[in-house]
């Protein structure tokens, strides 16, 4: 029988071009170094989206860190062209949804000068979230969500 563990998945959304894949990269290393115990110096590569692909991509294997003596499957996840300005409004907000109801963490991503679109998006997170809390009586447990370095 495989093993079971509680899952994670930290989601990274913004506009073409505003850092994702930059940060997923970061985070690749980081989450190896924890699963390993040890500086990992390899050179990871999110690919999603290559060849003009969008759509919600996931890296292909958990990473397996202990999280407060457990271990927890870690996903990381991209939102790929979701706030695209060529794309539809009704596709930009279902991707939006779909990451924000899959994701234990959300991650928006900017340039360096932010924009009145980017805050109108960052609305709507907030707005489905607030939502999304009170229809399922959310709550986050901050205690328990902390990963040990």
């Amino acid at each position: 029988a495989l093993p079971i563990y509680p899952v994670c998945l930290i989601s990274v959304i913004g506009g073409l071009c505003k850092g994702a894949s930059f940060l997923l990269n970061d985070l690749l290393r980081k989450l190896r170094s924890l699963e390993r115990r040890r500086s990992y110096t390899g050179n990871p590569q999110w690919k999603a989206g290559k060849d003009g692909a969008k759509g919600v991509w996931l890296w292909k294997t958990p990473f397996l860190i202990d999280v407060l003596g457990d271990k927890v499957a870690v996903f990381l996840v991209d939102t790929e062209f979701s706030l695209d300005v060529d794309a539809s409004k009704e596709t930009s907000v279902k991707l939006s949804a779909l990451s924000m109801l899959l994701s234990s963490y959300m991650i928006f991503t900017v340039s360096t000068a932010v924009r009145e679109t980017d805050l109108e998006h960052l609305e709507m997170f907030i707005s489905a979230s607030e939502e999304l809390e009170i229809a399922f009586s959310l709550r986050p447990d901050f205690q328990s969500t902390r990963l040990n370095s």
